[in-house]
């Protein structure tokens, strides 16, 4: 048996292929004070040394794409009424929606009925498909998925997952061979926050409203593409607005992401999918086509299935741009480093909670820091923008 399944918790990301994949079924995943799940062997007697656990694990076998490739192209739904629903351009549901259309499933990430929690479920129909609709910034629970999507493609039916580029890998991992009926659609990664944060806050709204959640997002388009907003619509009638970025939730998204997730190998050309998609932040403004001031949408072509599910995107405006425009979404293909107080904020989070971690003085002294920062990368991001424009 292998004596850690890690040895350090930033080579574990939070899968769960590894309790998919174990024959005997002793793994399990449990939340540590902070709110991710870990592996545990929970019964070390009975491991039989077949070392599936390592062999699905997509950090222990990141590794380069063959025969990588990458074309870029963005767009944006020719409804408005979906741009606005979406978290940018609409591409995943359109590309989802014609997925269905063609006979398919669909899975990708919902929040659970009391919206306390992040899980990956299947669809069907294209009513389903409104539950993935918009970005989620806290990690998924993973549960069984691998195991009803291996089903689904055994039984034959057109598959397409849409998740995390290291999710997606350790689907790959998972099954173990190539099916020609599986379509991946991976989507560009800042690092998901805990889902300790995400249950905190949500219930924090609830108990404020003593209400249940009809309807929930942390990317509600209130004044168009940005800035981003936190909306939560009550039974009772009552509308929650928040500007993300200085919402405890946005906070705790900038300063306490998946350890794994600031060290990340699963990028660029180690991301096994066939499309990857995001904002196509570089649009921003205006300058640059094609736009929507409610947002844009980019994505990268690694293969013909990525063609493939390009050319269905359902009622969608798109147009091919240089890769190295697309490239401007750096969280493609670089990791986003870990705050300075990462671990001081973690241990108030486990200790006292969400609303005293964002409280830390080493926030605020950080944010400053950070701000003054910002303002300089802000005008290096112009002078990029006017050097992109020219070539």
């Amino acid at each position: 048996m292998p004596n850690q399944l890690y040895q350090r918790k930033s080579e574990c990301c939070g899968c769960e292929a590894c309790a998919n994949a174990c024959p005997k079924s002793i793994i399990t995943m449990e939340a540590d004070a902070e709110g991710f799940c870990y592996p545990k062997v929970t019964k070390p007697e009975e491991c039989i040394n077949c070392h599936r656990c390592e062999k699905v694990c997509p950090i222990k076998n990141a590794s380069e794409v063959p025969d990588f490739q990458e074309k870029a192209i963005a767009g944006y739904s020719l409804s408005q009424g979906e741009i606005k629903a979406s978290a940018s351009g609409s591409l995943g549901t359109a590309i989802a929606k014609g997925f269905i259309k063609q006979g398919g499933v669909v899975y990708g990430v919902a929040y659970t009925d009391d919206y306390l929690g992040i899980v990956y479920r299947r669809a069907d129909s294209e009513s389903e498909l409104e539950q993935f609709r918009t970005s989620k910034y806290a990690q998924s629970r993973k549960y069984d998925v691998y195991q009803k999507v291996k089903a689904d493609l055994t039984d034959g039916k057109k598959v397409l997952f849409i998740g995390l580029p290291c999710d997606s890998y350790a689907l790959q991992l998972f099954l173990g061979k190539q099916y020609e009926n599986l379509y991946v659609c991976a989507l560009i990664c800042h690092g998901p926050t805990s889902p300790l944060v995400h249950q905190q806050y949500v219930q924090k709204l609830k108990d404020e409203q003593n209400s249940e959640i009809a309807e929930f997002s942390v990317r509600y388009k209130k004044e168009g593409w940005k800035p981003y907003y936190i909306r939560a619509k009550f039974s009772n009638g009552y509308e929650h607005l928040e500007k993300f970025a200085e919402s405890e939730y946005g906070v705790a998204f900038l300063y306490m992401k998946r350890p794994s997730c600031n060290v990340c190998p699963v990028k660029r050309s180690k991301i096994h999918s066939d499309i990857t998609i995001g904002d196509y932040h570089l649009a921003a403004g205006g300058q640059f086509k094609p736009y929507n001031p409610d947002g844009v949408s980019s994505a990268f072509i690694h293969t013909e299935k990525g063609e493939y599910l390009a050319s269905i995107a359902d009622n969608f405006l798109k147009e091919e741009i240089p890769v190295k425009n697309a490239l401007y979404s750096e969280a493609y293909h670089k990791a986003i480093p870990a705050k300075a107080n990462r671990d001081e904020f973690g241990r108030t989070i486990a200790e006292k909670g969400l609303t005293a971690a964002v409280s830390l003085r080493s926030v605020k002294r950080i944010d400053k820091m950070d701000e003054m920062k910002n303002t300089l990368r802000r005008g290096g991001a112009k002078v990029k923008k006017l050097i992109l424009g020219r070539k």
